[in-house]
């Protein structure tokens, strides 16, 4: 808990939003009154959990204020999904591959107003992960989790067939809840038939750093707020 702690006023450090700082706050506090509730009676485990694989859908709100301004602040929307590989079901290793696309106003270069001419941004997010989760009793219902990695995001830009790729480069951070939706296999149906452990709602908030670590260009920074579903097997 005392490193859980640590880890959060770091991030609320390096958070410059106000409300993107509550966010994260609000999220702790949720979890960690969570730490100790346990769930409704459920079956021991059947099988070991070594993996883990989700689906989150979230929004990308960015925050260099050159992308903001040809970027809307809703709907810029990141579909991904992650595959992970589980120790002591506390420790993982992660790798998530996701996609996001955008048709936009341009800016013109000189009035810094939006053009008549129209650009199509495609987003393809790759990421690894090292992953905490602080899943101490077999019977907790919510299980707050940090992670921390490197991106690696591949562009392409469309402005009336002028088309612009490459990759962008940089580090992320995350923080989240998972909560338990075992109440629907009570019976363990689901790991006798199909060998899955646990089934997780989560909410997670992202900020990443993918600016070429500071040598310009494109700057994708910006914070990711998720939700998804996660199965452990």
């Amino acid at each position: 808990v005392a490193w859980l702690g640590l880890v959060t006023l770091l991030c609320l450090a390096l958070v410059r939003c106000r409300r993107m700082r509550m966010l994260f706050f609000l999220l702790i506090l949720a979890g960690l009154s969570g730490l100790w509730l346990p769930r409704t009676a459920t079956a021991g485990e059947l099988s070991p959990q070594w993996f883990s694989w989700d689906f989150k859908v979230g929004n990308w709100f960015f925050t260099d204020g050159t992308t903001d301004q040809f970027m809307s602040k809703c709907c810029n929307i990141r579909i991904q999904s992650d595959f992970g590989v589980l120790i002591d079901s506390k420790y993982g290793v992660e790798f998530g591959a996701g996609f996001l696309t955008a048709n936009r106003s341009a800016i013109g270069s000189v009035t810094g107003d939006q053009s008549s001419d129209r650009f199509n941004l495609t987003l393809v997010p790759m990421q690894l992960n090292g992953s905490f989760r602080a899943d101490f009793k077999e019977n907790q219902i919510v299980v707050p989790y940090v992670k921390f990695g490197p991106d690696f995001v591949y562009f392409r830009q469309n402005l009336q067939g002028d088309v612009t790729d490459g990759v962008k480069y940089g580090l992320h951070g995350t923080l989240g809840l998972m909560i338990t939706m075992e109440f629907w296999d009570e019976g363990s149906a689901l790991e006798k038939d199909y060998g899955v452990n646990d089934v997780y709602f989560f909410l997670e908030g992202e900020y990443a750093w993918i600016n070429d670590f500071g040598r310009g260009g494109l700057d994708l920074s910006g914070l990711i707020a998720s939700a998804g579903i996660l199965f452990e097997f």
